[in-house]
């Protein structure tokens, strides 16, 4: 709290109040700066696949890819060492074994004329009334093709994704993602990933944070980014309230007979929601008095006043003015009319202006508690989990009996459970959410749920979070909100 006085007389010097709080200073973090690229693919051979028998055939290397067979009804093909596979009415189709892609397939008619196709699916066939092979309603060569030798396919090994749940995310001094750390290789350059910002899984936020808290920073492949799978996730770091600062300028003093008093707020820095009040306290007036007093050097004659801000009259005690940026306002003061001195001559009043910072705790969800046992019986940290660790903790007491359930949550008789904040935290509601995502909300502490010995219907200060219908069973989930001191 700071405090400048002001004699109500005369307008005279003006003198200068200021508060600086130090700016917090954001930790270096050091990074490599090394890039990571991944090679294009480069379409090569794979296998080779020859025709041995009817629908049988070999591999120049085998399990890259295969080749099935199907008929037209009363169709089929045959095999000639001569011509390969040949007949009417029958289709070969080439599929790629898992771990690689074809992107084309050559194929070779009995006297080794060729036909590609660069397209999936990779498929030759022959009709009812012609036995020549046709690609993609192609023959190779019409009414002279008798059959198919071979196929040779082409294509590469599909790269396998390599998951960065594991991977370390550095972060700079802004708490921005500089770069992230796969294994052994630190990738730098992050235009194929997503980064967002939030305090649980639901991270949505593409800004790095700017309101206090406690967040985490997220790195996630783009669909276009098939080298990498999974999200990784940072370290949490926490961004600190902003320390207020503020030049506010006090006139030395002013006429109480129609004189304006300016104040002037200058070098304004605030929380978001933060707002400078100034209140004001005369030596001679009562507290919640809107009439103040001057008095004479004696103290024996008295001139009332007011004190205007806009047209609303200013209590004594109360908050005269409030700024939330840089600005100028102004207090009018006005002698009443009714007030006449004992003597005359010089009438004054010490105003003293109370100046401080309120700052607005901004109502977020902290984490949510779910359910994780499956048929437990008694209820333990185990059968808990929290979307953000370190924010709260649920403690139960009470006899419990088959309370934890997939279906259910936890349930049974005579047992209460307690949301409690960790250190650092302040829990300005709870959430309850039964079986069926029906919801109750605590809104003061302590914040509990319960069930009686002979209702399992989960209660909120006594009330059922069905209303009483007799159909909540157990308790599935709680939103914990609230905001980081």
């Amino acid at each position: 709290m700071k405090f400048k006085r002001l004699t109500a007389v005369l307008c005279a010097l003006a003198v200068v109040v200021s508060s600086a709080g130090g700016l917090p200073f954001g930790g270096l973090r050091l990074f490599d700066t090394a890039i990571t690229a991944s090679a294009e693919e480069t379409e090569t051979l794979l296998t080779t696949i020859t025709a041995t028998g009817t629908e049988q055939a070999s591999y120049s290397t085998a399990n890259v890819a295969t080749v099935s067979f199907s008929n037209l009804p009363n169709y089929g093909s045959t095999y000639t060492a001569i011509w390969g596979w040949w007949g009417y009415g029958w289709t070969a189709t080439v599929t790629s074994a898992e771990g690689y892609t074809i992107t084309k397939c050559v194929f070779y008619d009995d006297k080794n004329r060729t036909a590609t196709d660069s397209e999936a699916p990779f498929v030759v066939e022959t009709e009812k009334e012609d036995k020549t092979p046709q690609v993609n309603g192609t023959p190779i060569l019409a009414y002279q093709s008798k059959g198919i030798t071979k196929i040779e396919v082409y294509g590469y090994v599909t790269p396998t994704a390599t998951d960065i749940s594991t991977a370390t995310v550095n972060l700079t001094a802004d708490n921005s993602v500089a770069s992230i750390k796969v294994g052994d290789d630190t990738i730098t350059d992050l235009s194929g990933f997503s980064i967002t910002y939030g305090t649980d899984e639901s991270h949505t936020a593409t800004a790095v944070p700017t309101e206090a808290g406690t967040y985490y920073a997220y790195v996630t492949p783009k669909d276009t980014n098939t080298a990498y799978t999974g999200t990784a996730k940072s370290a949490a770091f926490t961004v600190a309230a902003t320390n207020p600062t503020y030049t506010i300028t006090i006139p030395e003093s002013v006429n109480i007979d129609g004189g304006k008093a300016e104040f002037k707020a200058e070098n304004v820095t605030l929380p978001d929601g933060a707002k400078i009040n100034i209140t004001v306290d005369g030596e001679n007036t009562e507290s919640g008095q809107t009439t103040f007093n001057a008095k004479n050097e004696a103290g024996n004659s008295t001139v009332s006043y007011t004190i205007k801000n806009g047209s609303a009259d200013v209590a004594d005690g109360g908050t005269a003015l409030t700024f939330t940026g840089n600005g100028t306002q102004t207090l009018t003061f006005a002698k009443k009319a009714d007030s006449t001195p004992t003597y005359a001559g010089k009438h004054t009043e010490t105003l003293t202006f109370g100046i401080s910072v309120e700052e607005v705790k901004v109502e977020t969800l902290l984490t949510t508690i779910t359910g994780a046992g499956s048929n437990a019986r008694t209820a333990t940290s185990a059968n808990v989990t929290y979307s953000t660790e370190g924010i709260a903790t649920l403690t139960f007491s009470g006899t419990l009996s088959y309370q934890a359930s997939p279906a259910w949550g936890w349930w049974g008789y005579g047992w209460t459970a307690t949301v409690t904040p960790a250190e650092g935290y302040t829990i300005t509601k709870c959430v309850f959410y039964d079986d069926a995502n029906r919801t109750a909300t605590d809104s003061e502490a302590p914040f509990v749920v319960e069930t009686t010995e002979l209702d399992k219907t989960p209660r909120i200060n006594g009330t059922p979070i069905d209303g009483g219908k007799s159909q909540s069973k157990g308790l599935k989930k709680i939103e914990v909100y609230g905001y980081a001191n």
